[in-house]
């Protein structure tokens, strides 16, 4: 099994990351999909299973980013989908912003709250090309030439990632 830390490659195009940001990087599990700590990418091994599976790629108009749409195992299930937050009490008038705070809220002069609601068929997850090391870059470009990766609408990237250079045909048509 890899090691569950690394460099997130992202790093180096922020020059201010190493001050704000703590090493070394992580694959943290959200949703049952490992993502990077730094930068949120899936792990890329992730990437190919899910290729593998047929699962669809959305293509964007960057060249170093895909959106992966994962089936999502809580489809249906009540999860937190969002929240909201602010003081508990109006600071000109005094009066509550809510009208059913808790003590505690009340006590610590704010409210936290969880937004509960269904979760969807869907998990948007985003992979960074930068992830890929040389041997997967060769590995996901065999797979694209055999048509094994499943790209939506258009059914083509909008921009090949930037380590892909067309065929002179291809950038004829």
């Amino acid at each position: 099994m890899e090691a569950a830390e690394h460099r997130c490659p992202r790093r180096a195009e922020n020059p201010m990351a190493d001050r704000t940001f703590k090493g070394p990087d992580r694959w943290d599990e959200r949703d049952g999909v490992r993502r990077c700590s730094y930068c949120g990418s899936m792990h890329p091994e992730d990437l190919f299973l899910a290729i593998a599976d047929r699962v669809e790629l959305g293509p964007t108009d960057k060249n170093y980013k895909v959106y992966v749409h994962l089936p999502n195992p809580k489809a249906g299930q009540i999860v937190q989908i969002g929240s909201e937050s602010g003081p508990a009490y109006n600071v000109v008038t005094g009066e509550p912003n809510k009208p059913d705070l808790s003590l505690w809220e009340r006590f610590r002069g704010r409210y936290d709250r969880k937004i509960m609601g269904k979760a969807s068929a869907t998990l948007h997850a985003k992979f960074y090309f930068q992830h890929f090391d040389d041997d997967q870059q060769m590995r996901f470009i065999n797979l694209l030439n055999v048509k094994a990766v499943n790209i939506g609408f258009p059914g083509h990237f909008y921009r090949l990632p930037f380590f892909i250079q067309a065929s002179k045909a291809e950038r004829s048509e």
